[in-house]
């Protein structure tokens, strides 16, 4: 069945008496016209749907563009999935995979004109297809309330001496990357830092975002070379791009640079300490992002001449 509701007040009467019997998941976006409505006029059924998830009967997977404007009230949902997509247009509402809503604004309202409701197998699947997508391009909302604090900081610099902190710090930049993800290192220090399942996952995921990553070691092995070719076999849409020569020798660090506007450096490691600057300073980036270019250029160089 397919049909359209003119009436928003019907339709959240609808959905509120329909919360208590979803049996397992709701997957929902909500762009901010229907963030600003829902927030206006469905509380009682956002409280149903937080007891439910405390109670542990149904899970639910939320998908809401977070900005400056709204991420106070963002924080005050009561709900453990929640992620971020810039530019966030058009939203939906997925209840057991079975049936879905998607609420049309026509003009200016906080009410929706119409609202979509179907039930039709095959518009379900293509709308849990949609989300799907959606959901492996956004990013974890506490990454995005850290990245919304430190637009406020346009100069950043911190300075890390503790292996848990960089490995949070890194665990950020990754997640939060939207466009490139830069990477040149010493074998070793990528080795001891990077290189985990965590880290794999991280960077799945950012492939999966469309991410250009690039990275740049002083030497390769067999292992990281097979984990590079694992990573790629697994997103030959978007593989990352990988090189290795002299030009680093000697180079004992680790530079992580993502969308031009975030670095990570690792300065110094010994006796299973570290040190390392992480800055969003224009100028700071700036230099680490010539230096990874002038590297990487050489390496390519190198590699069309001795082919």
């Amino acid at each position: 069945m397919t049909d359209i509701i003119s009436d928003p007040h019907l339709m959240y009467e609808i959905v509120r008496r329909g919360l208590p019997f979803t049996e397992k998941d709701f997957h929902t976006v909500w762009d901010p016209a229907i963030f600003d409505s829902a927030w206006k006029y469905f509380q009682d059924g956002r409280k149903v749907v937080e007891q439910r998830l405390e109670n542990g009967e149904v899970e639910l997977n939320l998908i809401v563009e977070t900005t400056k404007e709204n991420v106070d009230r963002v924080s005050e949902l009561n709900f453990p999935n929640i992620h971020h997509v810039d530019n966030l247009r058009g939203n939906m509402g997925i209840a057991d995979q079975r049936a879905y809503m998607v609420y049309l604004f026509h003009q200016k309202s906080d009410l929706p004109d119409q609202t979509l409701f179907s039930n039709n197998p095959d518009l379900v699947k293509r709308q849990v297809g949609l989300f799907n997508k959606l959901w492996e391009i956004s990013i974890p909302l506490s990454v995005r309330i850290r990245e919304l604090n430190r637009s406020d900081q346009p100069k950043y610099q911190r300075m890390i001496n503790n292996i848990y902190e960089f490995k949070d710090e890194l665990d950020y930049i990754v997640d939060q990357s939207r466009k490139e993800l830069l990477i040149f290192s010493s074998l070793r220090s990528l080795n001891q830092l990077f290189m985990n399942n965590n880290n794999f996952g991280k960077i799945q995921s950012a492939q999966k975002r469309g991410v250009s990553i690039k990275i740049l070691t002083d030497e390769t092995d067999q292992v990281f070379s097979k984990q590079i070719s694992e990573l790629n076999s697994q997103n030959g849409e978007n593989p990352i791009k990988y090189g290795f020569g002299k030009s680093l020798c000697c180079f004992n660090e680790m530079v992580v640079l993502t969308d031009e506007k975030q670095v990570l450096q690792t300065k110094h490691q010994q006796d299973g300490k570290i040190f390392a600057l992480s800055s969003n300073e224009e100028h700071t980036v700036l230099v680490q992002e010539v230096l990874f270019e002038k590297y990487w250029n050489e390496i390519q160089s190198l590699e069309i001449q001795n082919g």
